[in-house]
């Protein structure tokens, strides 16, 4: 099984694809959003 392939888009204009690994190792957009989407993640849960 292939891992899945994401696409990250900004104005329509695909910026970065890869899988989730791939993505995060390039220390771009996708990372930078996965980690705000953690933080605010664990932040709703300290409430």
């Amino acid at each position: 099984m292939q891992s899945p392939q994401i696409a990250l888009l900004e104005d329509g204009v695909v910026r970065e694809f890869g899988t989730h690994d791939a993505l995060i190792a390039m220390n771009g957009r996708y990372r930078r959003f996965v980690e705000a989407e953690t933080h605010s993640s664990d932040a709703a849960w300290a409430t």
